[in-house]
């Protein structure tokens, strides 16, 4: 995501990677499409070192980089064979809940 933000390389997006709290300056590619006259939006797992809701016109539903992990979902499947974790149950959080 960090390529695609900043437009760059993944050998130099890296590099960049500390420095985009400082790029809030309008260099960004959403914040490029927004003074093209485009509305930019964002939702789903951001891990960027930038607030979201200043790179795009629109962010919501932001979750970090991964999602709460529950003792169901290690060391699976149990001695006896079942795996009591499901990750479309939503009462485990995961991806659900971020």
């Amino acid at each position: 995501k960090t390529m695609l933000v900043t437009g760059k390389y993944i050998w130099h997006a890296k590099n960049s990677a500390s420095e985009l709290k400082k790029s809030l300056d309008g260099s960004l590619w959403p914040q490029l499409m927004a003074k093209s006259g485009y509305d930019t939006f964002f939702t789903g797992k951001w891990h960027i070192k930038a607030d979201a809701n200043h790179v795009f016109g629109t962010a919501r539903n932001i979750r970090g980089g991964m999602p709460r992990q529950t003792p169901q979902g290690y060391n699976r499947p149990l001695a006896d064979g079942t795996d009591p974790w499901d990750p479309s149950d939503p009462k485990f959080g995961g991806f659900w809940a971020g």
